[in-house]
């Protein structure tokens, strides 16, 4: 079972940043999905990288990439921490490095037993 998200990014940061709610310690279930719109021409490389709450960081590169829409799978990394993190596409290409505006990533604690 895949949970998918999607969101639309700008490269123009601006205003409030969209959250995306998620579950601590979900791993392999979830794909956030975010439409950019844009793609470079020639080479370059995508990551999907972040702060969680508790500060520490996460980085995962995006191989799927079509016509402007990025697709990540959640890693374990990304939903260790409860509380808010932030989160960007970060394109990498020829003319050097290039952020989205951030959204949130929201954790929701996970019910212990």
């Amino acid at each position: 079972m895949a949970i998918t998200q999607r969101i639309q990014l700008s490269l123009i940061p601006n205003g409030k940043p969209q959250v995306l709610p998620i579950n601590q310690n979900d791993t392999g279930t979830g794909r956030i999905i975010i439409d950019l719109g844009y793609e470079p021409d020639g080479l370059f490389e995508a990551a999907l990288q972040g702060t969680r709450a508790d500060g520490g960081t996460f980085s995962h590169e995006i191989d799927d990439i079509t016509d402007g829409v990025y697709t990540c799978d959640l890693y374990e990394d990304m939903s260790s921490a409860e509380g808010d993190g932030v989160a960007q596409i970060v394109i990498t290409d020829a003319d050097g490095r290039t952020g989205t505006q951030v959204f949130i990533l929201r954790v929701q604690k996970e019910a212990k037993e």
